[in-house]
């Protein structure tokens, strides 16, 4: 997982790439649980990884 951008920490806009591993997690924000592929795709959605597994 790598964010692209110069680093100037402009904040936000900034596109994210993860790979395709299927490595499920669990994140959660503002109290919603959700199950992710994997914790990149997790922390590209603005999730707090929880927890290894589907939730």
């Amino acid at each position: 997982c790598r964010d692209s951008g110069g680093g100037g920490g402009g904040g936000g806009g900034e596109q994210t790439f993860c790979t395709r591993e299927y490595a499920p997690v669990c994140g959660r924000r503002h109290g919603e649980m959700r199950t992710f592929p994997n914790s990149c795709e997790a922390r590209a959605a603005d999730y707090r990884v929880v927890g290894d597994g589907p939730c």
